[in-house]
């Protein structure tokens, strides 16, 4: 398997990394198409119920199911979830209104559960995913890279790196069956040069659209990231900090995401060349997040916004850390210096939260992975407000 589950900390484990794998899911099944009703409690009884939906069409119409999820990550162990793992399953579900049960395992669901689950198959809808299942569908979406080095770093670092490997292999040979060895750095150039092109149409796509259509275009990035190189990424992030700089004209929060998703997919293209090149992309990136940051706080009050952006800096600043680019390292601790100096305006008395939301950023700074940090529930729910009335307001004034 390319995936190493134990990246993810145990959950019986404290230090604030125990419901690592529980957002995990979160973040993996919104990420597949569910819709998520109701994230893992955040109280002491250790209970922590997530319920998702989905949508199905039929010919009796459109059909949403609630699913109780039940998140089970037993791969330091290495043992599979048995039946006894999974108690009052029928019970569980009428309790919360569901209509399925779908079991989330880090591990394989052993024979015991399986048959559990086959023989209530009358009574209630039922689906599981295992380490397998979970790592086909996560290398197979668009949001892949994201996914990868937000919960897998060491994962995602192995997985570019073999890429870059079977790249490198396949131009050798090609170079070897060719006469004309310069044929093929003009097929690299060429291919290069129209993907150039085809971000310039993207760019113009999306300038052209309303706020509510914005995110479409970006998507239409992620097409080329199995041909990305520093030169296409330089282009993608000067883009995107172009991007970045509309935050205060009322940039709702789903295009923030997608920069942050964007960056942490195009992020770094290259490992073991163009060094020089990979820090200046990496320094335009830290810009990037530090736009959000800025205006978010200081002009929109939009606390989700801040956060992709805080993670920005955050990834950069474990990326320099991992891959001895201490120029990045220091970027970031000057940027996060220039914001708390930001902060701090007397005519204004309502940036304490985003004080508060910041010092929390910088303290996880040295944890191994891109969960959010856990916030004070005033802040949780600060990140949490529907951004609706700011979308349709903003594409009013497009």
């Amino acid at each position: 398997m390319i995936i190493d589950f134990k990246e993810i900390p145990q959950a019986n484990k404290g230090g604030g990394e125990q419901d690592r794998f529980e957002q995990f899911t979160c973040d993996f099944l919104e990420t597949i198409g569910f819709k998520i009703i109701r994230r893992p409690d955040r109280g002491p009884d250790g209970k922590k119920d997530l319920i998702v939906s989905d949508q199905r069409t039929g010919v009796g119409g459109v059909i949403t199911i609630q699913w109780l999820v039940s998140c089970k990550h037993y791969a330091h162990t290495g043992i599979a979830v048995k039946d006894t793992d999974e108690e009052d399953i029928v019970d569980r579900i009428a309790k919360h209104k569901c209509q399925g049960f779908l079991g989330f395992y880090s591990t394989l669901p052993a024979s015991s559960l399986s048959d559990k689950l086959n023989a209530l198959q009358d009574k209630i809808e039922y689906s599981t995913y295992d380490s397998t299942r979970i790592e086909k569908e996560l290398l197979g979406s668009n949001q892949r890279d994201r996914l990868l080095a937000s919960y897998f770093p060491l994962s995602h670092d192995k997985y570019r790196q073999r890429k870059l490997q079977d790249d490198r292999f396949d131009d050798k040979n090609a170079k070897q069956t060719s006469i004309q060895l310069t044929e093929e750095d003009v097929l690299r150039i060429t291919k290069t040069a129209i993907i150039l092109l085809e971000i310039e149409k993207i760019k113009e796509e999306y300038y052209n659209s309303e706020w509510d259509e914005r995110e479409n275009p970006l998507n239409k990035l992620y097409r080329f990231v199995d041909y990305s190189n520093e030169k296409i990424a330089n282009v993608i992030f000067q883009f995107l900090d172009s991007v970045a700089g509309q935050t205060r004209a009322q940039m709702p929060s789903d295009i923030a995401c997608s920069l942050h998703s964007l960056i942490l997919t195009f992020f770094p293209s290259s490992y073991d060349t163009e060094r020089a090149e990979r820090i200046e992309n990496g320094k335009q990136c830290v810009y990037i997040g530090f736009s959000l940051v800025y205006d978010a706080f200081i002009h929109l009050n939009n606390f989700r916004i801040a956060e992709y952006g805080l993670s920005i800096l955050k990834f950069i600043y474990r990326e320099g850390k991992r891959n001895g680019m201490s120029e990045l390292v220091e970027v970031v601790l000057n940027k996060y210096k220039e914001l708390e100096q930001t902060l701090e305006r007397p005519e204004r008395n309502d940036l304490e939260n985003a004080k508060k939301m910041v010092q929390i950023f910088k303290d996880d700074l040295e944890t191994w992975d891109l969960a959010f940090p856990i916030l004070p529930d005033h802040l949780y729910k600060l990140t949490q407000k529907d951004d609706k009335k700011i979308k349709n307001a903003a594409g009013n004034n497009i």
